[in-house]
């Protein structure tokens, strides 16, 4: 499995940054983070960013998207829509396989309550809107030669496995799969346990994100400020799940804490390494 660096890991430094210490730390690549992209006109700045990557070693493998398929307004959803066919197209251009990111954020009075919104507040309306979207999201991937995951995310409707797995099976798209991201999932009340999920996600997991966090007491959201070894998240039973699937796609490490990005950086793909060298030698002896 090759082992990318999400580049919101260093969103408070510039683009360059980033890729010199994910080639320098021996990284197979970025998912490119819209926070590295001119906010005016994030698609015009793609190619560029993709050209810096590539003559710095950590090429794009992953492109970040966002789109709000339950807006109510019409036209914001159609605009929304127009946008992330936009971002598919572009990856497909530059060679890029994998766009990654949101299509339904809910919220309720309170952002920072994550087990009141998302999923909590979705109704079929919304599970409709949302598989009208991804069609035509399924059509453009299909034409690009690019798959499209949806991140399990706080806020979003598929902040869950299970209504992840729903908006799927719904919208009955081939080339749209299920972002497993462990730690938000472990920050979001509501949410399954990593190993259940990816029982539960079987056949539609495309993608992997890897965060650790721990819970906040008396909180309804965490503190990501946790290296992979560090958090309450046991990542060896997680990876160690995703191997006897026979899950083969990327994974990406995302810091989202406090602190020197290259510490977290550093110390998370040596242990993800580590991890990885000692499940395979255990399933090949077994």
């Amino acid at each position: 499995m090759k082992i990318l660096m999400h580049s919101y890991t260093y969103r408070r430094y510039p683009l360059e940054r980033a890729l010199k210490k994910a080639a320098e730390l021996g990284y197979d690549g970025i998912e490119l983070s819209t926070v590295h992209l001119p906010p005016q006109d994030p698609l015009a700045g793609i190619p560029a960013a993709v050209e810096q990557a590539a003559k710095l070693g950590a090429p794009v493998r992953v492109l970040s998207f966002g789109a709000d398929l339950t807006h109510k307004d019409e036209n914001v959803r159609q605009q929304s829509l127009e946008r992330a066919v936009g971002f598919i197209r572009t990856a497909g251009r530059l060679g890029i396989p994998l766009v990654n990111g949101g299509v339904a954020n809910l919220v309720g009075p309170r952002w920072d309550r994550w087990g009141e919104n998302g999923s909590k507040l979705a109704t079929d309306e919304h599970y409709r809107l949302i598989a009208q979207g991804l069609r035509v999201l399924d059509q453009a991937a299909s034409e690009a030669g690019v798959r499209v995951a949806l991140e399990i995310h706080p806020n979003s409707v598929h902040d869950t496995a299970a209504s992840t797995l729903r908006i799927l099976e719904e919208s009955g798209a081939q080339n749209i799969v299920a972002n497993l991201d462990a730690g938000n999932m472990y920050g979001t009340p509501h949410a399954e346990e990593a190993t259940q999920a990816i029982a539960m996600l079987s056949k539609h997991l495309g993608y992997v994100h890897l965060k650790n966090c721990r819970r906040l007491p008396g909180a309804e959201s965490a503190d990501y400020s946790w290296t992979l070894e560090m958090g309450h998240l046991d990542y060896y039973r997680i990876l160690e799940a995703l191997y006897r699937t026979g899950y083969s796609g990327f994974l990406t490490i995302e810091y989202c804490g406090q602190g020197d990005p290259s510490v977290a950086a550093a110390a998370d793909i040596r242990y993800v390494r580590q991890i990885l060298a000692e499940i395979a030698a255990t399933g090949a002896s077994s």
